[in-house]
């Protein structure tokens, strides 16, 4: 596990795509800092530059002899950038409580939680062991329902409000044939973090989920494509002609763990370029069809007569 602490509080549950996404929303955190931080100083700078018969109107009806600059903002707090790295099985809920116990003794309680912990491998069904099936799901599932009960009861019991965020997958909503444990557990989380949703705003937590597309990190593609031989065929069915990268998932998952986003909450955001929607229309695969071949194809339509 990783907690950050800045303006906001992050602790991450990571594993496979974690270390990618953490740098990359620790990036889009510093950005939205400099960027307010900028702003700020532009503000300043315009409001102390009123003409002078507009600041001495003004003044004048302040009873003031003469114009005076706005006294000097303070600057604003440092966007702290210490991490901890704390260690954790996520299957283990008595090693996640102590994990939450060293945690909350460094920084306190966190403002904001990102389930992201994953574990995954192709296999045909028939193939599938106990075992195989047992070691997805306790990493998935239940790891992130430990995190998020451990957590949550915690901030209940100190009146305070959270963010919680978990990154799942588009077949999540779907199911998947050759990774049916890993399907079955995303559609868990995602199950989880409705019911929160719904249970635990009243004590101002929010639940959201991510599901993301194929994003290319080393972790993730050298167990689910380790010859490189589905890459392509991947690209072929995103309508946007790529695979997603870590920083674009950080800046959407900055965004919603933000307090731009205090009203979204049980919100399932479909991250894939267009992929599921490509995928699931029935005549999507006529994208094919070269202009030649849709010109006789009209010609055979306009030609049948009957029913």
């Amino acid at each position: 596990m990783i907690r950050i602490r800045c303006r906001h509080q992050i602790l991450s549950n990571m594993a496979v795509r974690g270390a990618e996404l953490f740098r990359a929303v620790r990036a889009s955190l510093h950005r939205a800092y400099n960027q307010q931080h900028n702003n700020n100083n532009t503000t300043t700078t315009t409001t102390t530059t009123q003409p002078r018969e507009q600041q001495l109107f003004f003044h004048k009806h302040l009873q003031c002899s003469e114009t005076q600059p706005p006294p000097p903002q303070p600057p604003p707090p440092p966007f702290c950038d210490q991490v901890h790295v704390v260690q954790c099985d996520v299957r283990d809920p008595q090693a996640v409580s102590r994990c939450v116990d060293q945690m909350e003794s460094l920084t306190g309680l966190p403002d904001v939680i990102i389930n992201n912990a994953a574990g995954n491998f192709i296999c045909p069904s028939e193939r599938l062991s106990p075992n195989g099936w047992k070691s997805i799901t306790d990493i998935v599932l239940n790891g992130t329902a430990f995190v998020t009960l451990e957590l949550g009861k915690r901030l209940i019991q100190n009146q305070k409000g959270a963010s919680f965020l978990a990154i799942t997958t588009i077949y999540a909503e779907s199911g998947s044939g050759f990774v049916v444990p890993s399907a079955s557990a995303k559609a868990g989380v995602e199950a989880l973090y409705k019911s929160l949703a719904a249970e635990w705003g009243r004590y101002g937590h929010r639940f959201n989920i991510i599901q993301p597309g194929p994003i290319k990190t080393k972790g993730a593609f050298s167990r689910l494509d380790p010859a490189g031989a589905f890459e392509k065929g991947m690209i072929s069915r995103i309508p946007t002609g790529r695979l997603g990268k870590p920083a674009e998932i950080a800046n959407l998952a900055a965004y919603m763990s933000s307090d731009y986003a205090t009203w979204m909450s049980g919100t399932v955001v479909r991250f894939d370029g267009g992929e599921y929607v490509s995928m699931a229309g029935e005549f999507n695969d006529l994208r094919s069809v070269t202009p030649d071949q849709w010109k006789m194809m009209e010609a055979m339509i306009r030609s049948t007569k009957g029913s």
